[in-house]
């Protein structure tokens, strides 16, 4: 029998680590599931990132999360990172995941697009910018540069129109509201 390749190795750690993950989900941040299935802020954050690129392989995901300040949640909501399982249906997904954890992967959602929407104006910006500083005998790549902003525009209108219509606000029970 041959030596398994790192590969393979890392593959079975990361699988291993995802096992411990899974055991303490929800949780409310990277940290706490660190902490909880007894790995580092680097490997449960790795794992997750495998996750999710993976996540219909392994037939689960953790959405990603509301960026920002939570210390508004309480009770349920402070459980961000929470586990949805995969069933792929022809061209659609199905998802399961607890009644409960719904208001938080749509705050996730909402928070991805708006992140993506700035992001890639920011980006377009940039790339129209470095496309002005081309040579005249760069043509061609000044064009495709162009084209390219063009296109992180259009990617940004679509995040923020989604971001837009996608708000969902979390239960009222789950919000606390701060009194000034």
């Amino acid at each position: 029998m041959s030596k398994p390749t790192t590969a393979s190795r890392k593959g079975a750690k990361v699988k291993e680590h995802l096992k411990r993950i899974w055991r303490v989900l929800p949780s409310d941040s990277i940290d706490t599931i660190a902490a909880d299935a007894d790995l580092t802020y680097n490997q449960a954050n790795h794992a997750i990132s495998h996750l999710r690129a993976n996540a219909v392989e392994f037939g689960w995901t953790i959405p990603h999360v509301k960026r920002g300040a939570t210390k508004f949640l309480k009770g349920d909501a402070k459980a961000r990172f929470v586990p949805v399982l995969l069933e792929p249906n022809d061209d659609e997904m199905e998802t399961y995941s607890e009644e409960n954890h719904h208001p938080m992967v749509i705050a996730g959602l909402h928070s991805t697009c708006s992140e993506v929407g700035r992001k890639s104006a920011n980006e377009a910006t940039a790339v129209r910018i470095a496309a002005a500083s081309l040579t005249k005998d760069q043509t061609e790549v000044k064009a495709a540069a162009l084209d390219f902003a063009a296109d992180l525009d259009y990617v940004s209108r679509q995040a923020r129109r989604v971001g837009k219509e996608v708000v969902a606000p979390l239960p009222q029970e789950s919000v606390a509201i701060e009194e000034a």
